[in-house]
């Protein structure tokens, strides 16, 4: 992760790429700003603090979709809408946008470029919006996260580790981004295969595992798509057949993986944290409670 912390507000303006425009300080007594920004895969993660209010016009860069989340409810406003804790900002490629903030606060942000997101005949419609959901305070949540893990192991960038956060936080923006587009959260659900048996679900689910190039990378959303599926039921064929939701079974087989890894390393060459985030995991605590509750 790199950390960047600024006196001079053009320098700190210039960290932020995302946005062309106009940059103004709307009130504040400070004159401090920093930016913590990390890779996860083909996306990036920015955190920005300004300890002064700031009004931000123009226009969002052509090459991806940014994913904004505040610190705090009720600060920031965009084109004259304020959101909250359970709102996620969205600005399309090329969109335009009024964003402001009356004092001192911060935002995440997570970048996707466009080619991770639009089918061919799916072009952006350059808006920004924002859209309420409970999953913009697992973004919010998730980004933290992170951020706080690179932080005290900087050499997570370069593992596999990051190829899951990208995962994770694309199965949280990506659905969001269906409803804004469609105002549908469910609009692909009217894609799927009605076709298929729950047992055809479940032997297409692993199949897809057993050719996934980087099986922690995947998730139920991602899983559910490559099979021509809703979540919804791809949930109902996994509990069906295992008992178990494709969460729990995706989890378990990454504990497994951890633990043949473990078994197979030398104390002496490698250490719990490298085996762990070559295995594609950056969340230790959580893992950690896990694997001692399976092993």
């Amino acid at each position: 992760m790199i950390t960047t912390t600024f006196t001079d507000f053009d320098e700190f303006r210039a960290t932020n790429p995302e946005i062309d425009g106009a940059w103004l300080i709307n009130g504040g007594s400070g004159s401090g700003w920093r930016t913590d920004s990390v890779d996860a895969g083909d996306c990036h993660i920015l955190r920005c603090y300004s300890n002064t209010g700031l009004i931000i016009e123009g226009s969002a860069s052509n090459d991806g979709y940014c994913f904004y989340v505040p610190f705090k409810s009720g600060v920031w406003r965009n084109n004259g809408t304020g959101f909250d804790d359970d709102e996620l900002l969205v600005f399309e490629p090329g969109s335009e946008h009024y964003v402001t903030s009356k004092r001192d606060d911060g935002w995440h942000l997570f970048y996707v470029p466009r080619h991770m997101v639009e089918a061919p005949a799916h072009e952006p419609r350059r808006r920004s919006y924002t859209l309420r959901d409970p999953r913009a305070r697992a973004v919010r949540d998730r980004v933290g996260s992170v951020l706080a893990t690179a932080a005290t192991n900087p050499a997570i960038e370069s593992t596999a580790a990051m190829q899951t956060v990208e995962a994770e936080l694309l199965s949280l923006v990506l659905p969001l981004l269906e409803q804004g587009r469609d105002g549908d959260a469910g609009s692909v659900d009217r894609r799927e295969r009605d076709d298929l048996t729950t047992t055809e679900i479940v032997h297409q689910a692993r199949a897809a595992l057993d050719c996934w190039d980087d099986i922690n990378a995947m998730t139920p959303s991602l899983l559910a798509r490559h099979v021509g599926v809703s979540e919804r039921r791809l949930r109902y064929a996994f509990n069906e057949h295992y008992q178990i939701g494709p969460r729990s079974y995706l989890i378990l087989r990454q504990l497994h993986k951890v633990r043949r890894n473990l078994l197979a390393s030398r104390p002496d060459e490698t250490t719990v944290t490298d085996t762990l985030t070559a295995s594609g995991v950056w969340h230790f605590g959580r893992f950690a409670s896990r694997y001692r509750s399976l092993f």
